[in-house]
Formats: C-alpha cells, sequence, structure tokens
C-alpha cells in the first residue's frame, strides 16, 4: 500500500489506484491459496502480496516451519525495503520540485 500511495508523487492523484490496489489485496486474500497453482501462486506471494495478509498467518500456525518463517520475514523485510526506498525518492522529487531560489 505505500508503494500505491508513493505514486502521487509521480502521476498526482493516485488515491483512487491505491483504493484500487488495497480492493485488490482484499479481494485475494478472501481465496483460499489452494485454488492458485504455478505462475499464478508466485505472482500472489510477490508481485501482488496478498499471500502474506491471508495465507501466512494461518499457515505458520498450523504448520511452523522455522526456515519457511525466515524466509518470509526476509521478503517482509525487502517488501518494507522497497517501500520505504520508493517513498523517499518519491518524497525527494516533490521536494525538490518546489523549491524556490531567493531573488537579491
Amino acid at each position: 500500500m505505500v508503494i500505491a500511495g508513493s505514486l502521487a508523487f509521480w502521476i498526482g492523484n493516485a488515491e483512487g489506484i491505491a483504493n484500487q490496489v488495497f480492493g485488490g489485496f482484499i479481494s485475494l486474500t478472501l481465496y483460499p491459496t489452494g485454488i492458485f497453482r504455478g505462475a499464478a501462486k508466485v505472482i500472489l506471494f510477490t508481485v501482488v502480496p496478498a499471500g502474506f495478509i491471508g495465507y501466512m498467518p494461518i499457515g505458520l500456525m498450523r504448520d511452523f516451519e522455522p526456515g519457511f518463517a525466515a524466509a518470509s520475514f526476509g521478503a517482509a523485510a525487502i517488501f518494507s525495503a522497497c517501500g520505504a526506498l520508493l517513498f523517499r525518492a518519491g518524497l525527494a522529487r516533490y521536494a525538490s520540485g518546489n523549491a524556490m531560489a531567493m531573488r537579491n
């Protein structure tokens, strides 16, 4: 959601896009992950991390595997870092676009 919201720095009003992304996350978390196979499942857990929202907490409670948990925390850290970097880049672009020069 941070990444979707950060689009406002580049395209202006991105509230509609952010709302659509949020709706997509909610819609995809309502389906069981067992119905997704192959590339769809990879996309569900990477590009659109709805799998982390809907499946990860339940999957870790049902059958805890330390390696899987470590990989999940690593993926969450990567998503957080990407969101923070994109936000900082957008904020720097926004701040530099509003700079005013002093007149002598």
